[in-house]
């Protein structure tokens, strides 16, 4: 799928779920990057629901377990280091992940302020030393 169609996508599950529209601008410069399409959040969307638990019994990983404590999305294809930064949809910095772990990490779905997130579409940005990636998430509680 061309990045437009993400967009237009992501424009119209906004308007349909009655969320304020993200401004393009507000997330820029990911097209140009090396890193730019490579990054994936799984599982996308997150759904705390018996789906979620079918999918963690499916694949044995426990890291999706939901009645077990276990609310966290896993970001894979990770430049090493790298900063994750997640945003809502009206561009407000929930939280900043710093990776030096590897390829991948997880995010136990928590801001910087100890809340849980709630049931809606964040955005998150990896940038690294060779470039920027930027991508949506959907988590419903």
């Amino acid at each position: 799928m061309k990045q437009a169609g993400i967009r237009h996508v992501f424009f119209a599950l906004c308007v349909g779920l009655g969320l304020p529209a993200l401004a393009p601008a507000a997330f820029a410069g990911a097209s140009a990057d090396s890193i730019a399409g490579k990054v994936r959040v799984v599982p996308n969307p997150w759904c705390a629901s018996d789906q979620a638990q079918h999918y963690a019994k499916r694949t044995g990983n426990s890291l999706f377990d939901v009645k077990n404590g276990y609310s966290r999305v896993l970001f894979v294809n990770l430049p090493n280091p790298c900063t994750i930064r997640i945003y809502t949809v009206d561009g407000d910095l929930i939280r900043t992940i710093e990776n030096t772990a590897g390829s991948s990490t997880t995010w136990d779905l928590i801001t910087a302020s100890d809340q849980a997130v709630t049931t809606g579409i964040y955005v998150w940005t990896v940038d690294s030393a060779v470039g920027r990636d930027v991508g949506k998430l959907i988590i419903i509680r």
